[in-house]
């Protein structure tokens, strides 16, 4: 569940001397669990901050203690077993997107694009492929959009033992240990 996030995220505009800060208010990153073979849920993070730089380096770091499954135990033990927040509370995603990428980037003109997304937890990093829609919506503000899910294995964050200690807890025959997540990213252009 965690790596989701990120995916998350990047990008940056075009031609702007200012870099981008994200709305959390506006912004979501979804991801979904399934249990016992066929029943899935959707969850989210409540809690965010990223920021996107004149020279296209983009950051998000999303607090692990804001997941929210809509269950407030559940909440509680995804946290301490499969997010550990006593030892490290967030996930950070770093993406350097191609200037040439933004060079068409125009107002309410959707640009997507291939990027590779390294994303850190717990002293674990993995780069990912990730397929975007960025769009200019106004002068001052970005929309990126994942535009199918990106999925994230368990495995390659060593949370499988964490995993299955969930599972026997919340007494489940099975939990997947992939899980995909979708974003949508508004962020705002910085004054200056």
């Amino acid at each position: 569940m965690k790596q989701i996030i990120v995916l998350i995220l990047l990008c940056i505009s075009t031609v702007s001397v200012a870099g981008w800060t994200l709305s959390n208010q506006a912004s979501t990153l979804n991801f979904v669990t399934t249990v016992n073979e066929s029943i899935s849920e959707v969850h989210s993070f409540s809690n965010m901050h990223g920021t996107i730089s004149d020279i296209g380096v983009a950051t998000l770091k999303v607090d692990l203690g804001s997941v929210e499954t809509n269950n407030s135990e559940r909440n509680k033990q995804i946290q301490k077993i499969i997010f550990d927040v006593n030892s490290d509370t967030q996930l950070s995603v770093l993406i350097k997107l191609d200037d040439d990428q933004f060079a068409s980037l125009v107002k309410e003109n959707p640009v997507v694009m291939e990027v590779q997304t390294s994303i850190t937890l717990h002293g674990i990093s993995k780069v990912i492929s990730a397929r975007l829609l960025v769009t200019r919506l106004q002068t001052d503000c970005l929309l990126i959009s994942s535009l199918e899910p990106i999925v994230l294995s368990m495995a390659d964050f060593e949370l499988l033992d964490n995993l299955e200690k969930l599972r026997l807890m919340a007494k489940l025959e099975s939990i997947a240990n992939t899980i995909p997540v979708t974003l949508n990213l508004f962020y705002i252009r910085d004054p200056g």
